[in-house]
């Protein structure tokens, strides 16, 4: 999971008929900026990338790695309770 700290970067998603599509049916905004973040789907359902985050400009990024996710769900079980809860509200995919 990426969280971004500086930069903006755009959106590709992949549709449930694994053609491109041009937005998220939750996003207005196919671009994503400082405070946003990505990968979240693929640390809790360990499925393959629905989208693909291209770098518009320079970036700053944080990751959080899968080991690292599981410790700190292993210590604060509430945040993968959040997530899931995030992903399931603000994603309309019935690969979720």
């Amino acid at each position: 999971m990426y969280f971004i700290g500086r930069g903006d970067c755009k959106i590709d998603i992949i549709g449930q008929d694994g053609r491109k599509a041009t937005r998220h049916p939750s996003h207005s905004n196919p671009i994503l900026s400082e405070g946003d973040h990505f990968g979240e789907i693929q640390l809790i359902y360990e499925n393959h990338r629905s989208a693909s985050v291209i770098s518009m400009n320079y970036n700053t990024l944080a990751k959080l790695s899968y080991k690292d996710f599981k410790t700190l769900v292993g210590e604060f079980p509430e945040y993968e309770y959040a997530l899931k809860n995030y992903i399931n509200t603000n994603y309309k995919d019935s690969k979720v």
